[in-house]
């Protein structure tokens, strides 16, 4: 049943259709159609965390002189990493980022 609902949802955007004025709620509306598998939202969700967390190792290090700059050059594969596998392996299909960029 998700899958076919988020499989008619983005069969009907394409990169023309994405508004920068969506509220709020259709915006959460098209990521929950997006990510309507269990192991992906997971790893989505994981991915985020550790996200945080390095992040705010990161510059507590830094900020405080033990820590090497170069420590946040791994924070953008690990917040991506994770959540395209869940794209790829287990919804089997293409993370938004590769269709309307980072916007």
């Amino acid at each position: 049943h998700g899958q076919d609902v988020a499989e008619k949802a983005l069969s009907e955007l394409s990169a023309e259709s994405v508004q920068a004025d969506l509220s709020v709620e259709e915006l959460c509306q098209g990521y929950a159609a997006a990510h309507f598998e269990k192991t992906s939202n997971i790893l989505h969700a994981g991915s985020m965390a550790a996200t945080i967390w390095l992040t705010v190792y990161a510059f507590t290090l830094v900020l405080f002189g033990f820590g090497n700059p170069k420590l946040f050059l791994y924070i953008p594969p690990l917040y991506y990493l994770p959540a395209w596998l869940g794209h790829f392996v287990f919804q089997k299909d293409i993370p938004a980022v590769f269709t309307y960029g980072t916007t």
